[in-house]
């Protein structure tokens, strides 16, 4: 959270199936902290990811989460654009 204090997600799309929850998602932030031993820059950074959710009583049992490294690296200046 240091390395993005603003940070805030977008659900672009989710599909629900009994337990199970599937959202896409998008993060919005500005990078202002420290983030992997990467000084800040300042950069605004948009990146997708998905996350696939259980629950079980109503409570989260397991989450997992798959997110665009690559392309918040690229967004920060540390990875040239494909």
């Amino acid at each position: 959270m240091a390395a993005f204090p603003d940070i805030h997600f977008t659900v672009e799309d989710a599909v629900i199936q009994g337990e199970r929850v599937v959202q896409v998602w998008r993060a919005h932030a500005t990078h202002r902290g420290p983030l992997m031993n990467i000084p800040s820059t300042g950069r605004r950074i948009a990146v997708r990811g998905a996350s696939l959710l259980t629950f079980r009583t109503g409570k989260l049992l397991r989450a997992t989460y798959i997110w665009d490294v690559a392309g918040l690296l690229r967004e920060i200046g540390l990875l040239p654009e494909l």
